[in-house]
């Protein structure tokens, strides 16, 4: 089934969201390390020439959680993206396996090319209804992630986005004005 989240930066100092969302009765969740190995069919070569569409699209990866969450799974993200190149929704296919290693090494010796490898803290914070994530992303900053909840599953995925952005807007947070960030995109360009 095809979701709603969005991405945005965080432009706020972490320890001091942390401190606005406890005041606001905000509970952490979890935590857990986050590791992600993107793999495609394509050269290097090749894939630094695609956009972020035909890039993801032709691309999967292997995660591993390690902390309060634990799991290991191979995941292809199928998005939906508006005319503005955006992503507005996704359907994750994933598959639960017993080894993060033994996966990664089985696709590069089958010679798939490894083209991002992207590491990140994440805090699951939960307030009522309400559950999103701050991610600490090596090499690129802090972002919240913000997938779309039972209250609002009915509307439009702009509807949801709206109403997810404006949920963080009320919490007093300062976020980016890209809510489609995409965290892996701007690792493999060497941008922020």
């Amino acid at each position: 089934m095809k979701e709603t989240e969005i991405t945005v930066e965080l432009l706020d100092d972490l320890q001091e969201t942390k401190k606005k969302l406890e005041g606001k009765n905000f509970s952490v969740l979890g935590k857990c390390l986050m590791q992600d190995v993107y793999f495609s069919k394509f050269t290097l070569e090749d894939l630094k020439k695609m956009d972020y569409k035909e890039l993801i699209g032709n691309s999967f990866l292997v995660r591993n959680l390690i902390g309060d969450m634990v799991a290991s799974q191979i995941i292809y993200k199928e998005k939906v993206f508006d005319s503005k190149g955006n992503v507005v929704a996704e359907e994750k296919i994933v598959s639960n396996i017993d080894s993060f290693e033994d996966a990664v090494k089985v696709f590069e010796l089958a010679g798939l090319t490894c083209w991002c490898k992207i590491k990140q803290e994440m805090t699951i914070f939960k307030k009522e209804n309400i559950q999103f994530v701050i991610q600490e992303v090596e090499d690129l900053g802090a972002y919240i992630e913000f997938e779309e909840y039972d209250e609002i599953k009915k509307l439009s995925p702009q509807q949801k986005i709206m109403s997810m952005l404006n949920t963080l807007k009320r919490l007093g947070l300062k976020i980016g004005n890209d809510f489609s960030c995409k965290k892996v995109y701007l690792k493999f360009k060497g941008k922020k």
